[in-house]
């Protein structure tokens, strides 16, 4: 993934974005970032800009942006590009899930090691 400055572009980045997108580039407006958690400070630093999400792609999208008529070689469908977003997206969400679920269980672990220490220390003292 990788970035292309606003300073960059010329026009509206929202206008770049479709352009890149209609041409066949996965690419994505740096301030839909800014919304999620884990990417939000780094989107609100970078403020403008387009991340093109395939690095093979990057070339192709400062040329299209250069010059529209520019021929893209690695060109994916409307269909890949939403298979790819939702495998993302789907990524994101499993790798989340998982990192939740391993602190769920230290955390129930933690509490169930300070509950039988209660009750043994308990039994002891009387």
């Amino acid at each position: 993934m990788k970035l292309i400055s606003g300073n960059s572009i010329k026009g509206s980045i929202s206008d770049a974005e479709y352009l890149l997108r209609k041409r066949g580039i996965l690419a994505t407006n740096a301030s839909e970032y800014a919304n999620i958690p884990r990417y939000g400070t780094a989107a609100r630093s970078i403020k403008k800009g387009i991340w093109v999400h395939l690095n093979h792609q990057y070339d192709d999208a400062v040329k299209v942006l250069n010059n529209p008529n520019h021929v893209v070689s690695t060109a994916l469908t409307d269909e890949q590009m939403e298979t790819i977003e939702a495998e993302a997206k789907n990524a994101l969400i499993n790798a989340s899930s998982s990192f939740f679920s391993r602190v769920a269980v230290i955390v129930l672990g933690a509490a169930l090691i300070l509950v039988v220490g209660y009750v043994v220390f308990g039994v002891l003292s009387a």
